[in-house]
């Protein structure tokens, strides 16, 4: 089976590293941006730089994956650097969700103190 799907596994997991959002936008992003985009995946490509969590989430999800397969056949792993980078990017717009801003009476760590066990 290796070998005639090890190839395309190799040239997907090439194409998802690069894929990923190496550096965040250049001078002052930040009145720009509301959020980093470095460690993320965009929605079609890097220069836009606007990042969405679905696509982080799953670039990140596959990468792991295929790092758990021989790289003979799917190729390196992604750098850890690039792993701390991803996580970072979910993290941060876990921490800021502004739906969880407008209605707080929503968040999980609101209500979970009110359930009954």
């Amino acid at each position: 089976m290796t070998n005639e799907i090890g190839s395309i596994l190799k040239k997907g997991h090439e194409f998802i590293k690069e894929s990923q959002v190496k550096e965040n936008p250049s001078g002052d992003f930040k009145s720009m941006f509301p959020r980093i985009s470095k460690g993320s995946w965009t929605f079609s490509d890097q220069d836009h730089g606007w990042q969405i969590s679905d696509s982080t989430a799953e670039g990140l999800k596959c990468c792991l994956l295929l790092s758990m397969m021989p790289p003979e056949i799917v190729g390196l792993k992604m750098e850890s650097e690039q792993v701390f980078d991803a996580v970072n990017i979910l993290l941060s717009l876990q921490e800021s969700s502004i739906f969880l801003k407008l209605f707080p009476w929503l968040s999980p760590s609101q209500n979970s103190a009110k359930m009954v066990v």
